[in-house]
């Protein structure tokens, strides 16, 4: 699974909602269901809020109402499965 995205905006900055557009290119078959998630592992919690995803088309996504609260090392969590199994991908994203 690979999975290409971008945040809107795409300057993120602490305390502001932002959304995150997401284009998965699956192994094999297609994708019965996609959630994003985001934590500190340093800190050892989550963000204060559950983002929402649509599908927009086969195996594109928009992610929204996400918030990181803090600065730091944040790491977005992408959980996908599909006809191949269920797997989980993480993208670390630093916040100044």
């Amino acid at each position: 699974m690979a999975i290409a995205f971008t945040t809107q905006p795409a300057q993120i900055k602490v305390g502001e909602l932002f959304s995150l557009n997401a284009t998965l290119c699956p192994k094999a078959g297609a994708v019965r269901a996609f959630k994003v998630d985001a934590s500190m592992p340093d800190h050892r919690h989550g963000m204060n809020y559950q983002p929402s995803v649509v599908r927009k088309d086969e195996n594109a996504y928009t992610a929204s109402g996400l918030m990181f609260h803090m600065p730091g090392r944040w790491q977005l969590v992408f959980e996908v499965d599909s006809a191949s199994g269920r797997e989980r991908i993480l993208a670390d994203y630093f916040l100044d």
